[in-house]
């Protein structure tokens, strides 16, 4: 697949699906990778690949646990 560069805005929405089925508010610091995550948002004007986040769902790691997190770049 096609990879993308996520802009977390300061008012983007992040939410996690926890193990109770149910959704609870969330933040970046929380993701890992290899979670499944599913964001809704707009392109950023004139950057290739690059979208500005307003809704963020982290389902988590279906399939085990993750060993690595995430990393902001600046």
């Amino acid at each position: 697949g096609q990879a993308y560069t996520v802009d977390i805005e300061t008012t983007t929405k992040i939410s996690r699906w926890d193990k109770t089925n149910k959704l609870s508010k969330s933040g970046f610091s929380k993701m890992a990778a290899g979670e499944t995550i599913h964001v809704v948002g707009t392109a950023v004007p004139k950057k290739e690949n690059r979208i500005s986040a307003v809704k963020i769902l982290n389902l988590g790691n279906p399939i085990g646990e993750a060993t690595t997190s995430a990393t902001p770049t600046p």
